[in-house]
């Protein structure tokens, strides 16, 4: 078995190139500028979910490209991460890839190679198509994304990777790292599944699997930077990304959450209106108990906007960003349609309020991370994020329509212009962005029509 795994290896090598040409996607290669979009996706993207261990990564690379055999690295795991990396990229593409191509190219060759990897699919198989997910996200192809989500997941239940066992003894990391490596991809693959769902409204993939897997103790400090990158608009400062393993773990306690509210409340089950509020009521004391428990340097006093550039890197901001949408996800399945007189009216109100308190301060988390960074470095899940808070925005706007209170009325509009200021800078990177902003400027219209 294990010759017959070497000879299926040697034969996907020789014939990756090989396939690419046929599909004129054949390219010579540029490392310094593969380099640069590798730096930009451990920087924008991996640092968030962890998709990949970094030094792991490329120690395995070094190893391919001597010709040794890895589960680790392959050549569609290297052009996913080119073509997430790419979208956050300020630098002039090579003149060898087209013009009308440039992020997609490097994923066009990822999606010519994934049936043959498919014959033999590794960890780095199930690594390439969570960002082929991402990638495909941020372009605004969901049903392709939705699709590598999906196939990620089966694969990953193959691999074991939902049970917290021993890792692989063939690996040459240590069990230690090859441990730490497998949790975080489950937890990385945990959140793509919640996110998709979250955005389409579709069933978790990964909801039954009755997983034991902690979450990973990640390496306090990045193993290997760009040098050409300067803090700023390129990354964050060393002071900035050094608490970014403690903020990955907190993370991941706030997924377990969106998960069980998305299972709960989006999911079709029948629940009693008893049953929702006491949900409700758990799950709000649950997320405010997290909020109030985290370690003093993950506080962040999203009003101090002036004070934002010096020590606050962009993973712990996008944290606190994840925290209040998560509020406004629970909360706003009991907020009344317009013009309904509900008994329960006063109730609608106070969890308006509660959505309208999370939304304002995403905005406020937003000024925040323009602060010190620009809007096309936000991870590609920020989208959704921005959406959210732009929509109880609008439905505040006109809410208060007939209010005395021009106050909340300005401020909503304010905090509305805030998010269609923000997607529309983040559609340079993402199509998805676009679209995102397509949907909050046609509510804005819908709404102020039928008022």
């Amino acid at each position: 078995m294990y010759e017959s795994y070497q000879s299926k290896s040697r034969r996907f090598r020789d014939s990756c190139e090989q396939i690419l040409s046929a599909n004129g996607l054949h390219w010579v290669g540029d490392k310094q500028f593969e380099d640069y979009l590798t730096a930009q996706f451990f920087l924008w993207e991996n640092s968030l979910l962890t998709i990949l261990n970094e030094s792991i990564y490329f120690q395995e690379k070094a190893r391919f490209e001597k010709g040794e055999d890895t589960n680790l690295y392959s050549p569609i795991l290297n052009h996913a991460i080119c073509a997430l990396g790419a979208f956050h990229s300020t630098r002039p593409f090579p003149a060898a890839i087209p013009a009308d191509a440039k992020c997609d190219f490097f994923a066009a060759r990822a999606r010519v190679l994934i049936d043959l990897e498919m014959d033999h699919p590794t960890l780095a198989t199930v690594q390439a198509l969570i960002i082929l997910s991402f990638y495909e996200a941020g372009r605004g192809d969901d049903a392709r994304g939705w699709l590598y989500s999906g196939m990620a997941a089966r694969i990953s239940v193959d691999l074991g990777l939902h049970v917290d066992g021993q890792p692989d003894i063939m690996s040459v990391t240590t069990n230690t790292d090859m441990l730490q490596l497998r949790r975080g991809l489950f937890w990385a693959l945990q959140a793509t599944d919640v996110f998709w769902s979250c955005y389409l409204g579709r069933p978790l993939a990964t909801g039954e699997l009755g997983s034991n897997v902690p979450p990973p103790i990640v390496d306090a400090v990045r193993a290997w930077r760009d040098p050409t990158l300067e803090p700023g608009l390129d990354a964050p400062s060393e002071a900035q990304s050094r608490i970014s393993p403690t903020v990955h773990r907190q993370f991941c306690t706030l997924i377990s959450i969106m998960t069980q509210i998305q299972s709960t409340l989006y999911m079709g089950k029948t629940i009693s209106l008893q049953d929702h509020l006491s949900f409700v009521a758990s799950v709000d004391h649950q997320l405010r108990w997290w909020r109030d428990s985290l370690p003093s340097e993950l506080h962040i006093n999203a009003a101090s906007v002036s004070l934002a550039g010096s020590n606050k890197g962009p993973t712990l901001l996008h944290l606190h960003m994840q925290y209040h949408t998560i509020m406004i996800l629970l909360h706003r399945t009991l907020i009344a349609p317009f013009g309904d007189d509900l008994p329960s009216q006063t109730r609608s109100d106070e969890e308006l309020q509660t959505c309208t308190e999370s939304a304002d301060e995403i905005c406020l988390l937003l000024k925040m991370y323009t602060t010190s960074f620009s809007t096309r470095t936000m991870h590609v899940q920020s989208t959704y994020v921005v959406l959210t808070a732009g929509l109880i925005h609008v439905y505040k706007v006109h809410r208060e329509q007939t209010s005395t209170s021009t106050r909340e009325t300005s401020a909503a509009s304010d905090n509305l212009t805030t998010c269609i200021q923000t997607l529309g800078e983040m559609s340079i990177a993402f199509k998805s962005s676009l679209r995102a902003l397509d949907i909050l400027l046609s509510a804005r219209r819908q709404l102020s029509h039928d008022w």
